[in-house]
């Protein structure tokens, strides 16, 4: 599960092709960056412990808009599926109608009771 301060596998695959189009290793993006060598790794390798100053910081040093990027994605995603309000009334949506049908069963099932013992009786 991806955490609200870490970045997706795609942004961390950009940010890798961005290195590599300009050269950079990651101690040479760190010193652009003027973060230790260890800050880097865990953005470049893991996309973890990134701050809107770092990805900012990033996107200076490598000279893209990250920033417009992780919204095209959020983007993406909201396609993706309903809105959450959307889902929630679904689903209360199916619990009223199961509970419905619940109440028919219970229904029919009294009424066959009703039957059985009339007709032993």
């Amino acid at each position: 599960m991806k955490r609200p301060n870490q970045l997706s596998h795609q942004t961390i695959g950009l940010i890798s092709g961005k290195m590599a189009e300009q050269g950079l290793n990651q101690t040479q993006l760190a010193r652009k960056m003027q973060l230790t060598a260890s800050a880097v790794t865990k953005i470049v390798n893991q996309g973890r412990a990134v701050t809107l100053d770092r990805l900012f910081s990033l996107s200076v040093a490598l000279q893209y808009n990250f920033f417009e990027e992780i919204s095209r994605q959020q983007e993406l995603q909201n396609l993706e599926g309903p809105p959450a309000g959307q889902h929630v009334s679904s689903l209360q949506q199916q619990v009223t109608e199961l509970s419905e049908r619940i109440h028919d069963l219970e229904v029919e099932n009294r009424t066959l009771l009703a039957v059985l013992q009339q007709s032993k009786g």
